[in-house]
């Protein structure tokens, strides 16, 4: 109908003008694709700044509130010898969940253990100068972090309640900066290189103590649910970094044997040679 009309109006140039309509409709279709795909674009870009955005907050908060309290237990585990054997026997490959079963399974002790250790090391005098000297000091550095004490005045129960005051307040950091990772708010794969490994060692030095919390209760109602999630994340990349590694080792292994076979076989005299060096031989001696 619309054609007709055209073809009635304008006569020979009708052709013309549904040509120029119908790349119209082309530019205008062309046009609408393309501000899709930049708004595509821009959403993604969006999201990766934002993402950007929460990965550098990740970074100083945990450069500024976890590393600092790591050095308490830090201190602790070199002090402490049931306590530092139970760190070093855990790894990101075992941890599954803070479940005290688990622990004593993979360090062979139990966190009560450990804590008893602690309490052990702390009746000792000396031990306790030692432990509040080292308190002090941390709390001279980073003042807003461990609170200002006398150090004459830390006896082993006020030493064991500012050590569970840096437990719960590690803990806690811990929790919320994976909750960043696993929500997608921070990128998992920029934060990985630079933080998997201290990460990793934080979540050992609060293990024990996360299992006595756990102690008793059902496997669904475990407390830093999210701490064991990024584990699990960032324990399968580097599983999975370490089997690439073994898998390139294994092919420089395997090029060595290669090339060394090439080598004893290039290096073997052939029977032409074998032959050709008797005929010369015979030749010499009869001259």
């Amino acid at each position: 109908m619309g054609n007709a009309v055209l073809q009635e109006l304008f006569g020979p140039l009708s052709n013309d003008l549904n040509a120029l309509a119908d790349l119209a409709t082309a530019v205008a279709l062309f046009a609408a694709i393309a501000s899709y795909r930049l708004a595509v674009k821009q959403m993604r870009n969006d999201s990766y700044i934002k993402a950007s955005e929460w990965s550098i907050n990740f970074a100083d908060t945990f450069r500024a509130e976890v590393l600092p309290r790591m050095k308490l237990f830090s201190f602790v585990s070199s002090e402490v010898s049931i306590y530092a054997q139970a760190v070093m026997s855990l790894s990101v490959h075992s941890l599954k969940s803070f479940s005290e079963k688990e622990f004593i399974s993979i360090a062979g002790t139990s966190s009560s253990n450990v804590k008893q250790g602690l309490l052990s090391y702390l009746a000792n005098s000396e031990n306790l100068e030692k432990a509040a000297s080292k308190y002090a000091e941390l709390a001279e550095l980073h003042p807003t972090i461990f609170t200002p004490v006398d150090r004459a005045s830390i006896d082993s129960e006020t030493f064991a309640l500012l050590f569970n005051k840096t437990l719960t307040e590690l803990s806690n950091y811990l929790e919320q900066l994976s909750l960043m990772v696993n929500s997608g708010l921070a990128n998992e794969e920029v934060l990985y290189p630079s933080f998997h490994r201290p990460f990793f060692r934080a979540v050992n030095y609060v293990f024990p103590f996360l299992c006595s919390v756990n102690n008793g209760r059902e496997v669904g109602n475990y407390s830093y649910t999210h701490i064991v999630k990024l584990m699990e994340i960032w324990g399968e990349r580097e599983r999975e970094i370490d089997r690439g590694v073994q898998t390139y080792q294994l092919k420089i292994d395997r090029g060595y044997e290669i090339n060394k076979e090439i080598g004893l076989k290039v290096q073997e005299p052939s029977a032409v040679s074998k032959l050709s060096s008797i005929i010369f031989g015979i030749f010499k001696n009869n001259n």
